[in-house]
């Protein structure tokens, strides 16, 4: 009850089979790859870990060094010269103006004055 061109299609496939099957490597060649692939990948993680270790350990010397350095005191002259960075602060707000009115105050006063 099967056509010929089913029949055809079950032969094409049979074909396609054979030819995947003797290309496939065996099995015991598939372990072995597998075996040597996990002893690579062992080796990589530790390795990486080494140096993820090294690399870690010359930051903290480079980090503990400079720490320990003695600060650079700032120089006589510079000290001299020091400008307090909040001085604008110390100023009121409307100081100016207040010395304005104040002077035209005792500008007008002296003018009533004969």
């Amino acid at each position: 009850m099967i056509g010929p061109e089913e029949e055809q299609i079950r032969q094409l496939f049979r074909s396609v089979r054979q030819l995947e099957e003797s290309d496939a490597p065996g099995f015991q060649a598939t372990l072995a790859g597998t075996r040597r692939l996990a002893v690579t990948k062992s080796r990589t993680k530790i390795l990486a870990a080494v140096t993820v270790m090294v690399l870690f350990a010359v930051l903290s010397a480079l980090v503990i060094t400079e720490s320990r350095k003695e600060p650079e005191l700032p120089s006589p002259r510079a000290v001299l010269y020091w400008e307090s960075p909040t001085e604008a602060y110390l100023s009121a707000p409307g100081e100016g103006v207040l010395t304005l009115v104040a002077a035209s105050e005792g500008s007008r006063s002296d003018r009533s004055r004969p």
